[in-house]
């Protein structure tokens, strides 16, 4: 599966992402420009997957949206309805 390098900063409400970029060399560059001494958090890089799910949906699996409380306990659990295999080829398989 195919990956991009996320530059993250700050947490909770304060999170933001900085940038996604194509190579962990050119996310590093920009992390390090961010970085300084006003800053309150560090811009951190993660690798993040390229189109994830779509490789399951493809195979006809399903969505599901489950919603959990703090104890644990489901409060909701819905079945997504697949998108149609024509329509997911062709947002896969646009160019640009």
């Amino acid at each position: 599966m195919a990956t991009v390098w996320v530059v993250e900063q700050g947490e909770y409400s304060d999170y933001r992402v900085v940038g996604v970029f194509t190579t962990e060399a050119r996310a590093k560059a920009v992390a390090d420009m961010v970085n300084g001494p006003e800053r309150a958090y560090d811009a951190s890089v993660s690798e993040w997957p390229l189109d994830p799910g779509s490789e399951d949906l493809e195979m006809g699996r399903s969505m599901y949206l489950v919603r959990m409380l703090r104890d644990g306990t489901i409060d909701c659990c819905v079945s997504r309805r697949r998108h149609r295999p024509s329509v997911l080829k062709t947002i896969s398989g646009s160019g640009g």
